[in-house]
């Protein structure tokens, strides 16, 4: 057991400094190449996860120009995240300041909408569990509802029956109306429940006795697949796009000495820590050296809003900004490692796991090494 009266005024002080973070959005100059934001927030994935199935190096992954190691979710279930998210140009907010008012300079895409962006949602579900969409609309101000998905193939079910949509014809619907739109440039945000706790193929019957393990390998597979078509089709348009591939947090495949398989109550690591990818697409960009770039510091939403600023300042396709050199990718902000749920926070401090529960105490968590 720590000093638990130091631990926690390190963390107070961690949340006084967040407080004075803020992403600053300077329109584009004039005659800048235009880009759509597409960002894919995916539910259930962590890097202890993939590493549990034994996909953490997939080729999936190479086709980001930027791929981050350590992005924090700094939560463990969806409602809080697409929160956090939404409200990335500011820094990280306690918990329970989630669901109160914040300045409206916090929030992604109202700040999109002044830089003269489109700003859109898709689900591939009906966003009615957890009152998903209630929840992104009033606290993640997303302005609009959702598209209509209607008629697109449903290929597997929640565990409460509701149903999944196949994710590349989900999004291609989204794409085929973009492309029909005179918008001059589009920020979609993309919600997929695909890798989610209990979901399961339409048509199977007893899925429930069915390997864990094996059968989230297969909806990993797929949803790989489908979003590296959809990113295909984008780059075969021509026209230009930021893709943010952002994971809402872990599955929680396997378990801790403090908490089980499948249980996500306290935020731990290996269940925040994320795979976050950005992928640049378009003409502008292309000739470019395209190696990726690694990014091993510890970050969060706020380092994705100060990339989508400094694109957005100096466009990365064309002219003369925008490139990945390593004075810009330098600049990236860093967060140090805190993560909370209502009930649960948990922080790193000198290389070790500190978790806050109800105890009412700060207490050192040990995890297992992998074998």
């Amino acid at each position: 057991q720590p000093d638990s009266q130091a631990v926690t005024q390190s963390v107070d002080a961690f949340y006084d400094s967040e407080l004075m973070r803020v992403t600053q959005f300077t329109p584009p100059a004039s005659g800048a190449p235009d880009f759509d934001v597409v960002i894919l927030h995916v539910c259930s994935l962590a890097w202890d996860d993939l590493k549990e199935v034994k996909m953490e190096s997939n080729s999936f992954f190479r086709q980001f120009q930027l791929l981050f190691l350590n992005f924090n979710t700094t939560t463990s279930y969806s409602g809080p995240s697409v929160i956090r998210l939404m409200r990335a140009n500011c820094g990280q907010a306690r918990h329970s300041d989630l669901y109160t008012e914040a300045p409206r300079h916090c929030f992604l895409f109202p700040t999109l909408a002044d830089m003269g962006y489109t700003t859109q949602a898709v689900l591939n579900h009906d966003g009615e569990y957890g009152h998903f969409t209630d929840e992104m609309k009033r606290f993640g101000k997303i302005p609009d509802d959702p598209i209509d998905v209607g008629g697109v193939p449903v290929q597997q079910r929640m565990f409460d029956n509701s149903s999944i949509h196949d994710d590349y014809h989900t999004l291609q619907r989204w794409w085929t109306q973009r492309q029909a739109s005179r918008a001059p440039a589009v920020a979609v945000y993309y919600n997929t429940v695909t890798l989610h706790d209990g979901s399961h193929w339409a048509e199977e019957k007893e899925w429930w006795k069915r390997d864990r393990n094996e059968q989230y390998r297969e909806f990993l597979t797929k949803l790989f697949q489908d979003l590296t078509r959809f990113m295909n089709a984008l780059e075969e348009s021509g026209r230009n796009v930021v893709v943010l591939f952002v994971p809402e947090h872990g599955l929680a495949l396997r378990g801790s000495a403090i908490q089980g398989s499948g249980l996500r109550d306290i935020p731990l690591p290996r269940i925040t820590l994320v795979p976050m990818g950005v992928r640049l697409i378009g003409e502008g960009f292309r000739d470019r050296a395209e190696r990726q770039h690694v990014i091993e510091t510890p970050v969060s939403y706020f380092a994705l809003s100060h990339l989508l600023s400094r694109f957005i300042e100096k466009s990365p396709f064309g002219g003369e900004g925008g490139e990945l050199t390593r004075a810009f990718l330098d600049t990236m902000p860093q967060t140090d490692f805190v993560a909370e749920n209502q009930s649960a926070r948990v922080v790193r401090v000198e290389g070790k796991i500190l978790y806050y529960g109800k105890e009412g105490k700060w207490l050192e968590v040990v995890e297992r090494e992998r074998e």
